[in-house]
C-alpha cells in the first residue's frame, strides 16, 4: 500500500504494520540506457555524396570527350594516309573551314575540361568531410586530377610541337 505523502511503500506485515524499508522513487529519465548501447550496432558511414557527384561528373566527361573525339575522327578521316602517315595542310585547313560544327567539338572538349576541374573540387570537399567513407572522393579527385593534368600536358607538348616548326 502506498503512502499519500512521500510515495514509499509500506509492507502489510504481520507484527502490526511497521513500515519496511522505504524505496527510493526512480531517477529521472536521462535518455542514457546501456542496455541499448549494446544491442544495436553503431551508426553505418555512408558514402560522401560530393564524392559521388565528383566521380559521375568524372564518368559524365569521360563519356562526353570520347564521343566528341569519335565524331571530329570521323568527320575528319580520309585526310590522312594511313600507309605514308602524310597529310594535305592545305585540304585539312579546308575542311575545317567548310565545317563550323567542329567548332562546336573544340569548345565542347573545353567544356569537359571545365566538368573535369569541378568534379576535382568536389572530390577535395568530400574528402575532407567527416564522418563518411571517401572511397568515391578519392576516385573523383584522382581520376579527375589526372585528366586535367593530361590535357595540360598534351596542350604543353602541341605548343612545343608548333615551336620547333
Amino acid at each position: 500500500m502506498e503512502h499519500p505523502t512521500n510515495g514509499t511503500v509500506r509492507h502489510d506485515s504481520e507484527d502490526g504494520g511497521r513500515p519496511a524499508d522505504t524505496v527510493p522513487p526512480p531517477p529521472a529519465y536521462s535518455g542514457f540506457s546501456p542496455v541499448e548501447m549494446y544491442d544495436t550496432e553503431p551508426p553505418r558511414r555512408r558514402h560522401s555524396g560530393l564524392g559521388i557527384a565528383s566521380f559521375t561528373i568524372f564518368a559524365s566527361m569521360a563519356l562526353i570527350f570520347i564521343i566528341i573525339l569519335g565524331s571530329i575522327t570521323v568527320k575528319l578521316s580520309g585526310l590522312i594516309d594511313t600507309d605514308t602517315g602524310a597529310y594535305d595542310y592545305e585540304e585539312i585547313e579546308r575542311r575545317v573551314a567548310d565545317m563550323p560544327e567542329l567548332a562546336f567539338m573544340g569548345l565542347a572538349l573545353l567544356g569537359t575540361l571545365f566538368g573535369n576541374f569541378v568534379g576535382l573540387i568536389l572530390g577535395i570537399v568530400g574528402l575532407v568531410q567527416k564522418e563518411r567513407k571517401k572511397v568515391f572522393a578519392v576516385l573523383g579527385t584522382v581520376l579527375n586530377g589526372l585528366v586535367i593534368i593530361g590535357l595540360i600536358l598534351m596542350v604543353l607538348i602541341s605548343i612545343l610541337a608548333l615551336a620547333s616548326i
